[in-house]
């Protein structure tokens, strides 16, 4: 089965964002803060701050956090719109600690 990422399943317009601000529920780990809301279709933002640090970092960062979007959106309970924070800490992160925390958000959603 062949996993992606297409423009569908990304948050991309302001009207999302803000709607998830509005009564939205958040999930904090050791690497990342997700914002994330019941909707009628499966979404993810990302939000990463120039104060992150630089356009590599960030952009290493996001293409880490899609990766494990990509790969864990089958397991997803229900239909959600959910926004990625990462902390400044997760420069040093690695894909499999991305993948627990994004694993563990996912066990509080089966809650």
């Amino acid at each position: 089965m062949r996993f992606t990422f297409p423009k569908t399943l990304r948050l991309r317009k302001r009207e999302e964002y803000l709607r998830l601000g509005e009564k939205k529920n958040v999930y904090r780990s050791k690497w990342v803060s997700i914002s994330y809301k019941k909707e009628n279709l499966t979404k993810m933002g990302l939000t990463i701050s120039s104060k992150f640090g630089s356009s590599v970092e960030r952009n290493r960062c996001k293409r880490l956090l899609k990766e494990v979007f990509r790969n864990s959106q089958h397991k997803i309970p229900y239909p959600i719109h959910c926004n990625v924070y990462p902390f400044k800490c997760a420069k040093e992160a690695t894909l499999t600690d991305l993948q627990n925390d994004f694993l563990a958000f996912l066990q509080t959603l089966c809650n």
